[in-house]
């Protein structure tokens, strides 16, 4: 009797760390772009920037093997192969938080991708959870038992939903957009004076292993002392920045995004310019009564009556999708499409007629849909089937 709830007590570990698995690789095979830009980032904290090339398809095949390994877990299968593959994934992450957490790098963990952002010192205590689950799941390194034959069938479904779900998202855009730029947010440059002046800025520094906050009141520290971090109090959380400086003039003209209609085509790769497509989008948009802009990283486009300069970074958060569109009413991010599926002169007049809030409120509502219907979905299938 011993024995047998010992085995329950094993695959209850075994299967929370399959839950953890499945979550985070989930995630990041719903953001494939926000997730090539984590495996970017420690390139970078690596002083390994020469292999950002490889960044997207890393993260793809990781997110694809840490889903897997998840799935396995829950499932229950090939338990002596992914006791040793848990082993050397777990080890493998808790190595870098621990690294993460000595050199303290301004950066994201990314273990759930752009949905859960968790500190350096959170990151090592989950992975420390973990190991001490694996260790419980798995040592001795016998008497593992066999999964029901159903759980292969279980298995299958859950790794051929992952797959398409990587698909949709490299083709469309992600289920819910996690990024500043989430419908929703506020461009900066629509903030009133008074919003701005509620919103108290901080700065953080460190001297002699010990940190101190300074606020814009008083002097900042002598160089002596380190800047750490920002910390902002107020109603900044909503807020983006988006940075539009124009190409013929070389100003920085943020406020064009800022007031009534605007509809933003952005190209953060390949494109120089718009293409055929979107520059008919644009026409449409401008007789609407639409700002229409195009927003790329190259700067030799100036006589394009629509082109406008942007850095990479902005790009990739406005719009997951290159090529993508993204529309801004009254300084508010309200709907996004995917270069796929751009909307057509007659959407664009449906919206301008309606409320900004509905619009938001409806893109609001269909995310949160998706997300949470394919979540329950997948483990419908692995707990139930």
């Amino acid at each position: 009797m011993v024995n047998k709830f010992h085995n329950y007590f094993r695959r209850l570990c075994a299967f929370l760390i399959g839950i953890v698995y499945v979550l985070s690789g989930t995630f990041k095979l719903m953001d494939p772009m926000g997730t090539s830009i984590i495996v970017s980032e420690y390139w970078n904290f690596f002083h390994l920037g020469f292999m950002r090339w490889s960044s997207y398809p890393l993260g793809l095949v990781l997110a694809l093997a840490e889903t897997g390994l998840g799935l396995a877990l829950v499932t229950g299968l090939w338990r002596r192969i992914v006791a040793y593959a848990t082993f050397a994934f777990q080890g493998f992450f808790t190595l870098i938080s621990i690294i993460l957490l000595i050199w303290n790098p301004v950066m994201d963990c990314g273990c759930f991708g752009e949905v859960i952002h968790l500190t350096h010192l959170q990151t090592f205590f989950k992975n420390i959870v973990l190991v001490a689950l694996a260790l419980a799941a798995f040592l001795p390194m016998r008497d593992f038992g066999e999964a029901k034959a159903r759980k292969y069938v279980s298995f299958g479904i859950g790794a051929v939903s992952s797959l398409l779900l990587l698909i949709y998202a490299m083709i469309f855009l992600p289920f819910k957009d996690h990024t500043d730029f989430t419908p929703g947010a506020e461009i900066m440059a629509a903030r009133s004076e008074a919003e701005d002046n509620a919103i108290q800025a901080s700065f953080v520094y460190e001297k002699d292993g010990v940190e101190k906050v300074f606020t814009l009141d008083e002097d900042l520290p002598d160089t002596t002392w380190h800047f750490v971090r920002t910390e902002t109090v107020g109603t900044l959380e909503k807020s983006a920045d988006l940075t539009i400086r124009d190409l013929r003039s070389g100003e920085y003209v943020d406020s064009i995004a800022a007031q009534g209609n605007v509809l933003v085509v952005s190209y953060f790769r390949g494109k120089k310019d718009p293409s055929e497509k979107a520059h008919r989008l644009l026409w449409d948009a401008e007789s609407l009564g639409y700002t229409p802009i195009c927003l790329t990283v190259a700067g030799d486009h100036a006589d394009d009556e629509f082109c406008y300069g942007s850095d990479r970074r902005t790009l990739l958060a406005l719009n997951r999708s290159n090529g993508g569109v993204t529309l801004i009413q009254d300084g508010l991010v309200v709907r996004k499409w995917p270069r796929t599926r751009m909307p057509s002169a007659e959407d664009l007049a449906l919206i301008a007629a309606g409320e900004p809030l509905e619009t938001l409120a409806d893109t609001q509502s269909h995310a949160n849909t998706l997300q949470q219907s394919y979540l329950l979905y997948l483990f419908t299938v692995l707990l139930l089937l």
